[in-house]
Order: structure tokens, then C-alpha cells, then sequence
């Protein structure tokens, strides 16, 4: 009896030994795992395992494609849409193939300081236009509307959005923008709703609007005669605007950003030397000035150097939530450079004019406008992929209007 006993205690405690002894080492394998390693264990005998390679730290490629693809492959090898792959530090090719959409090629490259890539990937439908049985030279949008423009006929046509002409009249008048035309320094606007062409009334003063030097910011009209805007919510600062673009206001004192017709936000700056808004920018919605080649925040009157590739000369900036694509040149050299919270992707756009150049973006794409040609960029690409190529390429939205062999087309970016 006391024999039974004392094996039945030993049992029990080899058996609590090799419990704890299994919590133990899982507990140090679930450490390991949060730290980023794993145990490597080869079984093959006649193989010698170096003892530094037992324990391997490893990365994570994680991309969700939509919709789903025919292939995925990483470094030529088939991989799982969604699944959740370990694999050493490095670079990878990450190759997306779908029927009827633009192919993704893009490099990942995994190390300490980015343990895992998540992506979620939209594909590119391949794009598909169709005729507009309208002649005209350019279109721009207005509201619900399109303004379609004629050389040859100087006519402007007034378009619904079925691309059917509502009212045409003679193109006597310059164009400044949005629904607003010119003619011997008098203002006139375009009432869609009585389809007339009548002279700008302001809503504060009732007395017409006269200004020989005026464009149009957010919809908004801005004489540069007086230096301020021409409507009822006009800032009317107590300073003199000293330069304008479509981004930032210039003042002598204060940086009016990213402005919406009802607001601009106002930072104010002590940089008495900043005459040129073109080199000004903004990222993450706070000002930046371009100086000795690096970019200054301008939110505090002690600057905050931007550690950036040197630049130039920026020509133009856009912000897609927090994401800041720059188009920039360096040594006369146009590029484009896009940050997010994390990471940097540059491109040089080679004999291009950055002034004809406009971004946009679609769902994981951003769409490079050139006039002539239409660009799509993946995120992490190796390349810009040319997916349009015709002559006076109009991005307005979703919408893409251009002409091939004399004749107007268009199509729609999301399909």
C-alpha cells in the first residue's frame, strides 16, 4: 500500500514537472513570438544546424487584394490572397495579376524597424471610354454641370450630366473659372438656373464688380487688384496679401492654409525673407517652407526641419489623408516624392512638365495627370504604369475626358 502510494506521488509529480515544463516552454516560445522570433528546426541528420540559427527573428507580409486575383507572387513564389506569411528580412517582389485590371508590381523591403507589411490592395479596373458626339476644345465642371469650350466656333456650350447641351452662347468673354467669365474689366456669371450670363453682383455692397486681374481660388474669385476675394465672406485683412496659390495665402505676417471657401486656417510666421508661396507647402494640414533645400514647419516660430531628399524647387503639393505627395524638381529634374506616417516612395518623372502635372487619387491608386498621358501609381510600385495616352487629357472627379483623332471620349475611373 505504501509502495502504491508513493508511485502514485511520484507519477503525480512527473506529470505536474512536465506540465509546468510545457507552460514554461511555451511561455518562452510565446515570448519569443511577440519579440519576433521563432525556434528554426531542421530534421534533416546529416545536415549540421549552426547554433545561431536556431533562433530566427522573422517578418510579416499580410496583403488583402480586392478583387480577388487570379495570382500573387513573392519573389516568383505563389502566395494566398489575405494570408497572414512569415518570412525572413529583406526585400521582396510582390507581383498582382488579375483578368480586366491593371497588374500591381511593387517592392516590400522587411527589416527591424518594419517587422510587417499590411496592405490593403484595390485593383485598377482597365479602363474602358466611350464618344461624346460633341465638338469642343476643353471642358471644365461646374456644379452639376459641364462648360465646354470651342475655339473654332467660340461658343461655350452648357452641358447636363448625361453630356446633352442645355444652352450655347457666344464665347465673347475670358474665362476666369468656376462659373465666372470676364470682358473689359467687367465681371459677369453664369445663372444656371435661368441659363443667363449676367454681371457679378456682390452680396455685400449690391454694386457691380469691376477688376481687370482676377482668378479663381476654391471656386472662390480673388482680384489681385485690391488683393482680396470678391464675395460676401472676403477676409478683409488689416495686411496686404503679398502672394497667393491654390494652397496657401501669403501675408506679411500670417500663412492662411489649405483653405476651403468658408476657411482657411491662419498660422502665423516671423520670416520676414518668405516672398514666394510656390515654396510653401503643407503636410499633415501645418505649413512648410522650402529653404537651403529643406523643409521648415512654420506652425511655431521656431522652425522644425523636415529631414527630406534636397529639393529645388517645389512646383506643386497635395495631401490624401495623411499622405503628401510633392512634385519637385532637383537639378532641373522633375520627381515626385510621396510620405505617410512611415515611409518615403519617390519617382523621377523624366521629360515632363511638372506645371502640366496633376495628382489624383483613387481608392490604393494615384492617377498622374500630364496632359497627354494618364498615369496610374500603386503605392510601393516599381514604376508609373501608362494607362491612357491620348491628347487633352481633363481629370474632373471620377470622370476622364480626352480626344482621339479629333473626337471627344470619355470614361469613368471607377467602373
Amino acid at each position: 500500500m505504501i509502495k502504491s502510494y508513493i508511485e502514485e506521488i511520484h507519477s503525480r509529480r512527473n506529470k505536474a514537472a512536465i506540465f509546468w515544463l510545457m507552460v514554461f516552454i511555451s511561455s518562452c516560445l510565446l515570448y519569443l513570438f511577440f519579440q519576433w522570433y521563432y525556434v528554426n528546426v531542421d530534421f534533416k541528420i546529416n545536415d549540421w544546424v549552426n547554433p545561431k540559427n536556431i533562433l530566427k527573428q522573422f517578418w510579416i507580409i499580410n496583403i488583402h487584394v480586392f478583387p480577388n486575383p487570379d495570382n500573387i507572387f513573392i519573389n516568383g513564389k505563389s502566395y494566398s490572397n489575405s494570408s497572414k506569411s512569415i518570412f525572413d528580412y529583406g526585400n521582396y517582389n510582390v507581383e498582382v495579376y488579375s483578368t480586366g485590371y491593371v497588374s500591381s508590381i511593387f517592392n516590400v523591403h522587411l527589416n527591424k524597424n518594419y517587422p510587417i507589411y499590411y496592405e490593403t490592395i484595390n485593383l485598377f479596373k482597365k479602363l474602358k471610354y466611350k464618344p461624346i458626339l460633341l465638338e469642343y476644345d476643353e471642358i471644365k465642371k461646374v456644379d452639376d454641370y459641364y462648360l465646354a469650350f470651342s475655339k473654332k466656333d467660340k461658343q461655350v456650350q452648357v452641358i447636363n450630366n448625361n453630356y446633352n447641351v442645355i444652352k450655347t452662347f457666344i464665347n465673347d468673354y475670358f474665362y476666369i473659372g468656376y462659373k465666372y467669365f470676364s470682358n473689359n474689366g467687367n465681371i459677369l456669371v453664369y445663372d444656371f438656373d435661368t441659363n443667363i450670363l449676367k454681371p457679378y453682383i456682390s452680396k455685400t455692397t449690391w454694386l457691380e464688380i469691376t477688376c481687370n486681374n482676377v482668378r479663381t481660388y476654391h471656386d472662390r474669385l480673388f482680384c489681385f487688384d485690391n488683393m482680396d476675394f470678391i464675395d460676401w465672406s472676403s477676409m478683409k485683412w488689416d495686411e496686404k496679401v503679398l502672394r497667393i496659390n491654390n494652397n496657401i495665402i501669403l501675408t506679411t505676417n500670417n500663412i492662411y492654409n489649405n483653405g476651403n471657401w468658408w476657411d482657411w486656417g491662419t498660422y502665423v510666421h516671423s520670416n520676414k525673407y518668405i516672398y514666394d508661396p510656390e515654396n510653401l507647402a503643407h503636410i499633415d494640414s501645418m505649413p512648410f517652407i522650402l529653404e537651403d533645400w529643406y523643409l521648415y514647419n512654420l506652425e511655431n516660430t521656431k522652425k522644425t526641419k523636415l529631414v527630406l531628399p534636397e529639393f529645388d524647387t517645389i512646383k506643386n503639393s497635395y495631401e490624401f489623408s495623411k499622405e503628401t505627395m510633392f512634385l519637385w524638381y532637383k537639378w532641373n529634374v522633375g520627381t515626385f516624392l510621396l510620405i505617410d506616417e512611415k515611409n518615403k516612395f519617390s519617382w523621377t518623372l523624366d521629360d515632363i512638365d511638372l506645371s502640366k502635372v496633376s495628382v489624383f487619387k483613387i481608392n490604393w491608386a494615384y492617377i498622374f495627370n500630364t496632359w497627354n498621358n494618364l498615369y496610374l501609381y500603386y503605392k510601393w510600385s516599381t514604376n508609373l504604369i501608362s494607362i491612357l495616352k491620348w491628347e487633352d487629357i481633363s481629370v474632373i472627379g471620377n470622370d476622364v475626358f480626352f480626344k482621339k483623332d479629333g473626337k471627344n471620349y470619355t470614361l469613368n475611373l471607377i467602373q
